[in-house]
């Protein structure tokens, strides 16, 4: 869950890396090195539909892929039952059938609600309380009769833990059921050690997480080398292998001012499959970005305990930064121990590293990192690392049958090297444009072991400009 990647490259080459970041504040996200970024391009229906025709081993069913699509198109599956509505005014002895006759409370609504009901969430902030979680959808949809859990307004409808410290591990909502889509809601604060805006439990699958905005969610104390304090704007975090959480779709939420510690601001972990992290926007969360990875040994089945079918595109992630934590390199997106794991398109902006393809943790040399794409990405001022590949010591996982083409990387300020590979097999790195914009040193590619270690790996056909 946390990235100490390469770091006896990084004092390697600390000569060459001599940047010095400020801490932000304390409880805050990101840096005060960090800029405004223009968000990427979106994920247009066109792409989606080739990328689906080309990869359709990503997608658990037909049903959710045509979801996927439905949602990028603009457009939401249809209501055939009953429209709920609540409101921080309401009461829950009214009939919540219309906007003059709102229920008051989520325990409420949730429990009226059965497949293919939607509930509108009107105006207003829903101060969540002290129990376990905030809100807990334990409801079932069906494939074709999602539940709909959607704001009046979008950002309008605001749910809060506040800024008094919560118990370890709350949620402001926690997902366990199936077929259900949440729409355009504000998580707005919460402090909580493993916390989380929206966590989801073993078994839920066919969950939407689109257009919602995630912000203020933060370690209850500030994270260091010692304090390893964790929060997560979304997470799934898998744990019974006869349970996986599976056919997710994070779509189009923003996260911004929040401060996750040792942890990652988007995370699905362990015993997740056929997750798809699309057009997301993320600045300034502290630590990683986006991350997908797994053989942490918590799962009970370890054959089934990390991320596959992942599919991650056109999000945006900058100004990510451990200066607070583990002080180390963070990347904007990382695959730790998953399989079968495709990065395509995204922009990674301002952040201490881009994209990693990574293996912490012995259990990866039983079950590899393997099969990974990373393509078509935008990766801006890193400030060490562009692209790294493996585990960092020997006795870390393996990664293998990495392919990491067509992207371009450009740097205007310090950085160590463009590309770092370790503990890693057949890794093909071609087609891509690097440019150094200044007159700081800068390594090309660098290898942390030697062949034994860091092997079958095949450099063709990139662009190297200002070296």
């Amino acid at each position: 869950m946390i990235c100490k990647i390469f770091h006896r490259t990084v004092f390697f080459l600390a000569a060459l890396a001599c940047l010095q970041l400020t801490s932000c504040g304390g409880g805050g996200g990101g840096d005060d090195d960090g800029y405004d970024v223009t968000p990427g391009t979106p994920l247009s229906a066109a792409e989606f539909a080739s990328f689906r025709a080309s990869h359709s081993n990503y997608f658990e069913d037909t049903g959710f892929a045509n979801l996927i699509a439905t949602v990028i198109s603009g457009g939401s599956p249809s209501s055939n039952n009953h429209t709920y509505y609540i409101s921080p005014n309401g009461n829950d002895d009214n009939s919540g059938s219309s906007q003059s006759s709102p229920l008051k409370t989520f325990d409420e609504a949730l429990d009226r609600m059965v497949a293919g009901d939607t509930l509108i969430v009107m105006d207003g902030t829903y101060t969540m309380g002290n129990g376990d979680a905030g809100m807990e959808v334990g409801n079932n949809g069906t494939a074709s009769a999602y539940i709909t859990i959607k704001a009046q307004n979008k950002g309008k409808a605001i749910i809060t833990g506040g800024t008094a410290t919560k118990r370890n591990n709350y949620a402001l909502m926690y997902i366990s059921g199936k077929y259900i889509i949440v729409d355009g809601l504000k998580f707005d604060g919460l402090r909580s050690n493993g916390g989380s805006g929206v966590s989801f439990e073993n078994g839920a699958n066919h969950i939407a997480i689109a257009n919602c905005t995630f912000t203020d969610i933060k370690t209850p104390r500030t994270a260091s080398k010692t304090i390893k304090d964790t929060s997560n704007a979304i997470i799934g975090y898998g744990t019974k292998g006869s349970k996986p959480i599976s056919s997710i779709l994070i779509y189009k939420n923003t996260c911004t001012n929040m401060a996750t510690g040792w942890s990652e601001c988007i995370s699905l972990t362990e015993n997740c499959q056929y997750v798809s992290i699309i057009d997301n926007y993320i600045d300034g969360t502290e630590n990683i970005g986006i991350d997908v990875g797994g053989n942490y040994g918590n799962c009970d089945d370890l054959s089934k305990g990390f991320t596959r079918y992942a599919y991650i595109a056109h999000n945006t992630v900058a100004n990510e930064t451990t200066e607070r934590t583990y002080k180390d390199t963070c990347y904007g997106i990382y695959a730790d121990g998953g399989q079968h794991i495709q990065i395509l398109n995204n922009k990674v902006e301002n952040c201490m590293g881009g994209i990693e393809c990574g293996a912490e943790e012995e259990l990866g040399n039983t079950y590899p990192a393997d099969d990974i794409t990373v393509s078509g990405n935008e990766i801006i001022n890193a400030k060490k690392v562009f692209f790294a590949c493996g585990g960092w010591e020997e006795d870390r996982g393996l990664v293998k049958n990495v392919h990491f083409t067509e992207n371009t990387c450009t740097a205007n300020r310090d950085a160590s090297s463009m590309i770092n590979l370790a503990k890693c097999d057949t890794v093909e790195i071609s087609g891509n444009t690097f440019t150094k914009m200044g007159s700081f040193e800068m390594k090309g590619i660098y290898k942390e072991f030697n062949s034994s270690y860091t092997k079958n790996i095949t450099e063709r056909d990139n662009t190297w400009i200002g070296f």
